[in-house]
């Protein structure tokens, strides 16, 4: 197996010895000499890939799985395990229950509407006059969702737009603003089972808080359940509010950064499974 990893999603984890210990090759890719890199994996992989039908994963940040298909790099491209459709917000949440997504009911717009009075109007009809959170429908996510009250709402659309090249007609996704816990669990999911788990936060978690919430894991598995025919290999994450354990967002097995607490072991010897071989 060829893995092609990026530092950014591999946060630190000894991805060389670990395709070392099971005779597997790794493929580092640097960003900063992006084209570069990409032309001569592509062309190593190739000509060892070539014939002998070795299979591809990538680590990689998203990035590579938008332009992957208009730079030529078919080798790479099927290791990219993260499909565009599949991991959009408006079609997996029709194939999830409404109980089980953190946010069921979003009103999509295209960026460029936000700020009309009709979308005001619309939003703060629907959901009241405490904010909206507003996100990419998108799992490329062109910008990070933000949550915003109605006082700073076009403050904060401006200031988006002066940081972000955003389209003017991507499509976002607009949900009620909620208050829920900072820290969130992600779980990498190979070939329809649950492989490692890790907490996560953008603040510092006590340890009493690293333990994952009672049924969780029971969740997840609902989730994965439900997904059965449409996807098998991604990463779910999830989080505890007062209304039970919600799904706040499905990422690509690919894209999704990795945390410290994660079986990195766990998650490689699963990934043979994805393409008919036994787990190591």
């Amino acid at each position: 197996m060829h893995i092609v990893y990026q530092d950014a999603i591999v946060r630190g984890h000894p991805i060389e010895q670990l395709c070392a210990d099971r005779g597997w090759q790794a493929h580092h890719l640097d960003p900063m000499h992006f084209q570069d890199a990409t032309q001569e994996i592509e062309r190593t992989l190739f000509k060892s890939v070539l014939g002998k039908g070795e299979p591809v994963v990538c680590l990689t940040a998203i990035r590579l799985a938008m332009q992957a298909p208009h730079l030529k790099l078919p080798t790479l491209q099927r290791g990219i395990i993260a499909s565009k459709w599949k991991l959009t917000w408006s079609n997996y949440a029709a194939v999830l229950p409404n109980d089980v997504l953190l946010n069921p009911f979003g009103i999509l717009f295209p960026w460029q509407h936000l700020k009309t009075k009709d979308a005001i109007s619309c939003l703060r009809g629907s959901f009241g006059d405490k904010g909206v959170f507003i996100r990419p429908n998108s799992p490329w996510k062109p910008f990070a969702g933000f949550p915003t009250t109605w006082d700073g709402y076009e403050y904060n659309i401006n200031s988006y737009e002066s940081l972000e090249s955003i389209e003017p007609g991507e499509i976002c996704v607009v949900f009620p603003i909620k208050e829920i816990s900072n820290i969130e669990w992600r779980f990498w999911v190979v070939a329809g089972k649950v492989v490692t788990w890790a907490p996560y936060s953008w603040r510092d978690m006590e340890p009493s808080a690293q333990r994952m919430p009672q049924g969780m894991l029971e969740q997840v598995e609902r989730v994965i359940g439900r997904l059965e025919g449409y996807e098998d290999s991604l990463v779910i994450d999830m989080v505890e509010t007062d209304d039970g354990i919600k799904l706040v967002e499905l990422n690509g097995l690919s894209t999704a950064g990795f945390y410290e607490g994660m079986d990195v072991s766990a998650l490689f010897n699963a990934l043979p499974t994805m393409f008919g071989q036994p787990a190591l």
